[in-house]
């Protein structure tokens, strides 16, 4: 405990190593041993002050996911189903198993039941210590109640829970068992029973009233007494009522100079040699013992196993399933995302199609501005779905950011099997998404009217759309903010790719300066694919302004003006090269988003 700014977050987020900005010293073990943060997250939960959950979940599904991914892989799926209805029963959830969490303020559980399920989440990992920040934070009187009774409950089933608390209610407060005292600054000033306290602090300030809050009490004594607090008072005030006969004392300093400094150190060391005992008794892992126990042995070892003997995490294919099921799920429960997906590209592709009605059609290809026509509608083809489809996968990923960030900490999952998650889930709603537009505008532009080119188109759009759709992942993953990487897609996608895909700026008159970017141009490609199958070979003869008075075949005006050729020649090699190309760019774009979520750390605590 202490007040705004004592440093209690911060103290809980170096033990725990949820730490990310600023410099950290020191040495921290566990039970005698040197901390290894990999297997320490793993052993250990934390709740965190903001409730951040998947809003298309259900409750029971959420402790499902979490006791599927952070328990060892030795724990058999009955076990795992076991932990999680008694967990349920433990934090009050059980009926509301298969409530959606929804979204908060909105729809879904209440605050209350939120933070419960967020202890949930964590309890259900079976975990030896739990850390909580502010878990009453946002709550009122009654609601604080109930989510801190849960909390003394998990404490008496043997789990230690280290928890911050601003200026709970004389209830909460005398639920605790031991207490650390911070002054603003992070001095310590009191370590010991909870219930010491109010006789350790009376020694220098009077006694709290009957009735009085001690915490409250407590929180006074400490402003008052601290160095300095008395010289920044203006002149007419006065100090808190429970320390104005106080004399002028350091708290930190007579912390030092008491005996709890010692008595901490040694229930340190005492608790150091019981956990080496119970260590040098174990015959085996705690992973290879777990597949065996039945539920209350499960129970026992997750409260005396050592926490940093580590577990074997679930493997890769583990990780994959569970989270490619939980978006699955996540789109299919959200048809208000789904149903105007797919009627506006209905609406799109009729209106795109009414204006470049028939403007492909091989009659009309007889001069120039035939040739440019039916390269504008093909062009419209390439473009229009796919930063339709980009802006889609983008526009839910804010929440999606907060939900990894919480399950990175933990050690859940890792980046690749959540980014092949991530990415793969788009595929059966693109798919039909793709058949949908390219069945509607295919014939009505007048494209080549034969299988095979109606099936290349349909390749080339869903690989152009999907291509966009990792772009505008990996533009989340790698900046710091939503907005930006929404406005990034905007300038990239919807301005430079726009202009230099080689329709509006095609490739032979482009500056040597832009011609890399071109190269780079997913829907370059995109459009050099579809117009290639479709004119590239075309031998039919048109005026051309490159001849005065002459008629040369349309593939050699396109060649000429567009620097597009079929079959393996020109400036790709073919169609099917292009095809390839956008394959290379679609990985390109996993890479970059696998190392921004590997190596960045957006989020600063």
């Amino acid at each position: 405990m202490g007040s705004s700014g004592a440093g209690k977050t911060t103290m809980m987020d170096v033990i725990a190593g949820r730490k990310t900005v600023g410099r950290t010293t020191g040495a921290i073990t566990i039970n005698g041993r040197p901390k290894d943060p990999e297997s320490f997250a793993r052993l250990t939960g934390y709740v965190e002050q903001t409730d951040v959950h998947v809003p298309l979940q259900t409750v029971g599904e959420a402790l499902r996911f979490a006791a599927a991914l952070r328990l060892p892989a030795g724990f058999s799926s009955q076990e795992r189903e076991e932990l999680v209805r008694v967990v349920a029963g433990l934090v009050e959830l059980g009926p509301l198993e298969g409530c959606l969490v929804g979204t908060p303020g909105a729809s879904g559980l209440s605050a209350e039941q939120r933070k419960r399920l967020t202890i949930g989440v964590e309890l259900v990992t079976n975990p030896s210590v739990i850390f909580m920040d502010e878990p009453s934070s946002g709550l009122d009187a009654r609601a604080a109640a109930v989510v801190m009774g849960v909390v003394r409950t998990i404490a008496d089933s043997g789990r230690t829970v280290v928890c911050t608390i601003h200026q709970p209610s004389a209830a909460i407060f005398a639920s605790f068992d031991d207490l650390l005292l911070l002054r603003r600054g992070g001095a310590v000033v009191y370590n010991g029973a909870a219930a010491g306290v109010v006789p350790y602090l009376s020694r220098y300030a009077p006694a709290p009233a009957a009735g009085r809050n001690p915490a409250g009490w407590m929180l006074e004594v400490v402003a008052a007494l601290a160095p300095g607090s008395r010289a920044g008072m203006g002149a007419g005030e006065a100090p808190p009522d429970a320390a104005a006969a106080a004399a002028a004392v350091d708290l930190a300093e007579e912390y030092e100079r008491s005996g709890m400094v010692e008595a901490a150190a040694r229930r340190a060391s005492e608790a150091a040699a019981s956990a080496a005992a119970a260590a040098g008794s174990e015959q085996t892992p705690r992973d290879e013992e777990a597949a065996a126990r039945a539920w209350d042995e499960v129970e026992a070892a997750g409260s005396s196993a050592q926490p940093c003997s580590g577990a074997a995490a679930p493997g890769a294919w583990v990780q994959f399933s569970a989270l490619l099921q939980r978006n699955l799920l996540g789109y299919w429960r959200n048809p208000g995302h789904n149903i105007p997906r797919y009627l506006i590209t209905l609406a799109m592709a009729l209106l795109i199609g009414t204006v470049e009605f028939g403007k492909s059609r091989r009659e009309q290809l007889t001069d120039a501005r035939g040739v440019q026509n039916a390269m504008g509608s093909m062009y419209m083809i390439v473009i229009s779905l796919a930063f339709e489809a980009a802006f889609e996968s983008q526009s839910g990923m804010a929440q999606e950011r907060s939900v990894y960030a919480r399950e990175r900490a933990a050690r859940t999952y890792g980046p690749g099997p959540y980014l092949a998650a991530q990415a793969l889930v788009e595929a059966p709603f693109l798919a039909p998404q793709t058949l949908l537009y390219t069945a509607v505008l295919y014939p009505l532009v007048g494209l080549r009217p034969d299988a095979g080119g109606f099936f290349f188109a349909l390749l080339v759009v869903f690989l152009s759309a999907a291509c966009m759709i990792l772009l505008s992942q990996a533009l989340v993953h790698v900046t710091p903010a939503p907005y930006l990487a929404s406005l990034l897609l905007s300038v990239i996608g919807g301005s430079l790719f726009n202009v230099l895909c080689g329709f509006m700026a095609p490739l032979p008159t482009l500056p040597a300066w832009w011609r890399w970017f071109y190269y780079s141009n997913p829907l370059a490609y995109s459009l050099y694919a579809i117009s290639a199958d479709q004119l590239g070979s075309e031998e039919q003869l048109m005026a051309s302004p490159l001849q005065v008075g002459g008629l040369i075949p349309v593939k050699e005006h396109l060649s000429a003006v567009f620097g597009i050729q079929a079959g393996g020649r020109g400036v790709f090699p073919g169609e099917w090269g292009a095809v390839g190309m956008l394959g290379v760019l679609s990985a390109l774009y996993f890479c970059c988003s696998y190392l921004g979520l590997r190596f960045l750390q957006h989020q600063k605590r």
